[in-house]
């Protein structure tokens, strides 16, 4: 019996960790948006967020703002709808014909040159790499420019943080109500196979 009980135990943990593994293998969708201090454009983008201590820090910003630190979005933007990035505070959620290709991480302070805000760049996507960036995409490491002629910029905007958790299909994002906190995916997983566990002992018993 004792045999048993260890053997299910075992089971649920080994599931309980896969579980876990998984979880964080998919990005979490972050709305970054003006300071509530600085509103003065109103537009918003998304940004995907795959590390888990980037992800706790994401979630800081929204519960405490500033007082998090650390409250520049810094990544490169490729030219392009992706159907994931979108205005989220405007009326219809519209794409925006550009998009993050690679979160790089929170900053304390960015330079002037990646400063500016979403409807900026919509303006003239293209001029904005070529000031900001202008390097070439190699997302598969041979490098060989992906696509031929597609470049990458950089955005790391002053007045702009991270504000909201988003939920929801990746092309239909909304935001997570503030009285709601999300708790990793892994959770709901590890308290059915605890519960399997659970049954496991009695049976043995």
């Amino acid at each position: 019996m004792v045999r048993s009980w260890w053997v299910a135990l075992a089971v649920a943990v080994m599931l309980l960790m896969s579980a876990a593994a998984r979880s964080f293998a998919a990005p979490v969708y972050f709305l970054v948006s003006e300071f509530p201090d600085q509103k003065e454009h109103g537009d918003s983008f998304v940004v995907p967020i795959e590390d888990a201590d980037d992800i706790a820090h994401a979630r800081d910003l929204i519960n405490r703002g500033r007082a998090a630190g650390q409250t520049q979005v810094t990544a490169d933007m490729v030219a392009g709808a992706d159907d994931i990035n979108r205005n989220i505070l405007a009326d219809g959620k519209p794409a925006w014909s550009w998009h993050i290709s690679r979160f790089d991480g929170f900053a304390d302070v960015g330079i002037e040159l990646t400063d500016g805000w979403p409807s900026f760049i919509e303006q003239d996507v293209q001029g904005w790499i070529n000031n900001t960036g202008g390097g070439t995409v190699d997302n598969d490491g041979d490098g060989v420019p992906d696509g031929g002629d597609a470049t990458v910029g950089r955005i790391a905007f002053w007045s702009y943080t991270v504000t909201a958790e988003l939920t929801g299909p990746p092309t239909d994002l909304a935001i997570v109500p503030r009285t709601v906190v999300p708790l990793p995916a892994a959770l709901p997983a590890g308290a059915a196979m605890l519960a399997l566990a659970g049954a496991a002992l009695r049976k043995a018993r």
